[in-house]
């Protein structure tokens, strides 16, 4: 995956189900969630009603972007706009 290339650690979860279950064996908090593109609609609300009351970032993917945008909006979500170095 790009942003695990990056540097990030990342748990992907191809389901409601398989989201839950990384929530529930986490052993430290996610700082940010990744909602891609291709989830599904009914999964993408449960997902986000899931967190609700989670200090976790949500980024919500709405099409295909180029890899080293994804990675630098990420790095932004995470760092900062004004402390993320753009990657180029």
């Amino acid at each position: 995956m790009v942003l695990q290339r990056a540097g990030f650690g990342v748990d992907a979860a191809d389901s409601f189900e398989k989201f839950q279950d990384c929530i529930a064996q986490a052993k430290a908090p996610y700082r940010l969630f990744l909602l891609g593109y291709s989830i599904p609609d009914p999964d993408r609300v449960r997902i986000i009603a899931s967190v609700a009351d989670s200090t976790t970032l949500i980024y919500q993917v709405p099409e295909l972007i180029p890899p080293l945008q994804l990675v630098n909006d990420v790095r932004e979500l995470l760092l900062g706009v004004d402390e993320a170095p753009k990657l180029s």
